[in-house]
């Protein structure tokens, strides 16, 4: 059962499983599959799936029963009619998503932003992303443009203007513009 803020019963549906309500609407698991209701016990529409993740800014990821990701809105709707291997999650306006091995960002109108895509990619942080081509990992910025050419065999995300990086065996530290940085 689903109670409101007065302690009222606003759907009596019984379901195997329950999220918590995220953006207006609770993920439910029910026979095997998943769906979204919002806060009146209402469901969003009626499309099953798989799997769902919680909705984040007017967005939710979602798994059909054929294994394939998408990116709905707050309608039901896909932002996209083509289905991803992966997305993850929107970070500064951009989610990583992933085909055939390869990735690539999309923004909220699930458009590949660079019509580029690549070997490796990490999430969007503070306006940079790493990205995996043939020579390495570097830098890019939301233009999709090579912000940290250096190429490095790992990376780690930016803290507070410092990340941490691997060439060959060696771990240093560099800043925003890819200077090395000692402590």
């Amino acid at each position: 059962y689903f109670i409101d803020k007065n302690e009222e019963v606003v759907s009596k549906k019984g379901y195997a499983s329950a999220g918590d309500y995220r953006d207006g609407f609770a993920v439910v698991r029910g026979n095997g599959l998943v769906h979204f209701i919002d806060q009146n016990g209402k469901p969003l529409s009626d499309k099953e799936y798989d799997m769902a993740e919680d909705f984040i800014d007017g967005l939710a990821r979602v798994k059909n029963q054929h294994g394939k990701w998408f990116v709905i809105d707050k309608t039901g709707k896909k932002i996209t009619d083509d289905g991803f291997d992966s997305v993850g999650n929107f970070h500064d306006g951009y989610a990583k998503a992933e085909n055939g091995g390869m990735y690539f960002f999309i923004n909220k109108k699930g458009d590949n932003v660079f019509g580029k895509s690549y070997v490796g990619a990490m999430s969007f942080s503070s306006g940079l992303a790493w990205v995996q081509g043939d020579g390495g990992w570097c830098f890019i910025d939301k233009t999709g443009k090579e912000q940290i050419t250096e190429k490095y065999d790992d990376t780690q995300d930016f803290y507070e203007g410092v990340a941490r990086v691997r060439k060959g065996k060696t771990w240093f530290s560099i800043d925003r513009r890819g200077r090395r940085i000692f402590k």
